[in-house]
C-alpha cells in the first residue's frame, strides 16, 4: 500500500480519513474517548474489501492517527434522525 500524506498539525476528528502512523491502517474516524489521564483515542473504521469480509473498526491513540483527509464523511451525512440510547416508547394500554 503507498503511503498518503498526512496533512501536518491536523489532530483527528469525527469523519475524517485517517491513517495510523505505525501500522498503515486506514480509515474514517467514527469515534473519539477522552480519558482522564490525557490519552485520547480515536476509533477508526475501514472500508470493507469484499463482500463476505467482516467491517474492521479500530481504537489508537489520537497521536497515531495522522489525517489524510479531512471531513471525508460529514458526521451529518451517517447522523440518526434521533439520538441512540434508550427511547421513551407510548405507554401501552
Amino acid at each position: 500500500m503507498a503511503k498518503q500524506k498526512v496533512i501536518e498539525g491536523a489532530l483527528a476528528a469525527l469523519g475524517d480519513r485517517v491513517e495510523d502512523k505505525i501500522t498503515g491502517f486506514v480509515g474514517i474516524v467514527t469515534g473519539i474517548a477522552r480519558y482522564i489521564s490525557g490519552c485520547d483515542q480515536v476509533s477508526v473504521s475501514a472500508r470493507v474489501k469484499e463482500d463476505s469480509e467482516e467491517p474492521k473498526h479500530l481504537w489508537f491513540d489520537i497521536g497515531r492517527a495522522g489525517v489524510i483527509e479531512q471531513g471525508a464523511v460529514p458526521p451529518v451525512s451517517v447522523m440518526a434522525p434521533l439520538p441512540g440510547g434508550p427511547q421513551n416508547s407510548p405507554a401501552k394500554g
